[in-house]
């Protein structure tokens, strides 16, 4: 017989996941643009039940199975919806098909004549920037043609976010269980409903890379080389998936010369062959990408809107001054995030520390901040960190609703403020 403690944990994640599933079989006929509100709707009442939980987590102690099966659930029931918040999965599949033609999808927007034979009606007409090369790195694009083999259209790649996401449910129930911890807290990811829609719903392929991320700092605690040379191929395929982890290697390093090795022997032995044959060409789309496209941003805006101030006396031409300051804030940013990191390692920081400050530093400073970049923060936040990353976790789908700058406003003014409280008391309480 079921305690009241496994009914009241069944019911909120049954609550979550109802929450997300139901607005998707209400608006199943509709266009998607009509669908689009009341499925953003839903999303955020699933917040509703899993913060709830979240607070009256002790519950949890003892029903690993519930929150895994909920999670499970959750995903399934949400694979069949089409992609409503983001269409980048219809870029995967193309760019998986490219690479499964023989084709080099570094070297041809989808638009390119090269690729003519292979455009149809279930992908071709969904692409987003379909003028742009593409930004994905290799280690994506092997996953993308490998899932692929499982058919066409987006299933495949829903199937490859949601697989690399469940096995992030289950290396955090090992990391918690050697904490000490009660492993269904796990469920402070598992059950996160932008986790859920941005991987079973969305189909985004980043659990790819945090999934390797984290295996590889769960990993380099074993003492074994064997382990330790895993940990250095895992963080090679994270870098190769999302160029983030790359941050991470000296960390990596100084803990395992094994895995200082293998890392960069992995992730060569995987890059390379899209090197030779691409060339400079592999970085256009990640170069445009990285110059041109701005939206929900953090601390970038403090940032840009500080030198365009700064520069109003020294440039009389308003789209210059624009031009110059977005410039500068970029480069603002790299130096920023680059002198944490240096921080981080003269202070001997372990490899968590450095992954989560990586992650972290990339959310907030990163002139483009997508809802699933956000959602790289939910593994840490079951591992412990404090609840600030919680609530932008719970605000990122808000720029949903558009990128007008009431929707930028209430993400990260909020998170901003339950930031400097959080580390104002522990300063408090740290001091004599």
């Amino acid at each position: 017989m079921i305690s009241r403690d496994g009914r009241i944990v069944l019911l909120c994640g049954g609550a979550v996941a109802l929450a997300l599933w139901l607005p998707c079989q209400l608006t199943a006929q509709w266009p998607l643009n009509d669908a689009l509100s009341p499925r953003l709707v839903g999303l955020m009442a699933a917040f509703v039940p899993y913060l709830w939980m979240v607070h009256q987590r002790r519950r949890l102690v003892g029903r690993l199975t519930s929150v895994l099966a909920v999670a499970v659930v959750a995903r399934v029931a949400l694979l069949p919806v089409a992609p409503t918040f983001s269409d980048d999965v219809y870029r995967y599949s193309w760019d998986g098909r490219v690479v499964r033609a023989g084709l080099d999808p570094y070297a041809h927007p989808p638009t390119g004549e090269a690729l003519q034979e292979l455009r149809d009606e279930a992908v071709w007409p969904h692409i987003n920037n379909p003028h742009l090369r593409t930004i994905y790195p290799p280690v994506a694009q092997l996953a993308f043609a490998g899932f692929g083999l499982l058919g066409d259209g987006v299933l495949p790649m829903k199937l490859l976010a949601v697989m690399f996401d469940l096995a992030t449910a289950w290396l955090l129930v090992w990391m918690l269980r050697r904490r000490g911890r009660a492993p269904a807290e796990v469920a402070l990811y598992a059950w996160n409903p932008l986790v859920i829609a941005e991987t079973a719903m969305s189909g985004h392929m980043d659990p790819l890379a945090w999934f390797w991320l984290l295996a590889a700092v769960a990993l380099l605690a074993s003492k074994a080389r064997l382990w330790q040379c895993a940990a250095g191929a895992a963080l090679a395929l994270s870098a190769g998936a999302k160029l983030l982890a790359g941050a991470v290697w000296p960390f990596l390093a100084r803990r395992s010369t094994a895995a200082a090795w293998v890392f960069p022997l992995v992730l060569f032995a995987v890059v390379a062959p899209f090197v030779v044959r691409s060339g400079a060409g592999m970085f256009e789309g990640l170069d445009t990408y990285g110059r041109k496209w701005a939206g929900n941003a953090g601390a970038f805006v403090v940032i840009e809107a500080a030198i365009e101030v700064a520069s109003r006396p020294l440039e009389p031409l308003q789209w210059k001054r624009d031009q110059a300051a977005s410039f500068g804030a970029r480069a603002v940013v790299v130096v920023v995030f680059l002198g944490l990191m240096a921080w981080l390692w003269l202070k001997r920081a372990g490899p968590e520390e450095a992954a989560f400050a990586a992650v972290a530093a990339f959310v907030v400073l990163s002139p483009t901040v997508h809802p699933w970049y956000v959602a790289w923060l939910a593994p840490f936040i079951a591992l412990g960190r404090p609840r600030a990353w919680l609530l932008l976790t719970v605000l990122a789908p808000l720029s949903y609703f558009g990128i007008a700058a009431w929707s930028s406003a209430a993400i990260w003014v909020p998170f901003a403020g339950l930031f400097a409280w959080d580390h104002l008391r522990e300063r408090r309480v740290a001091t004599p």
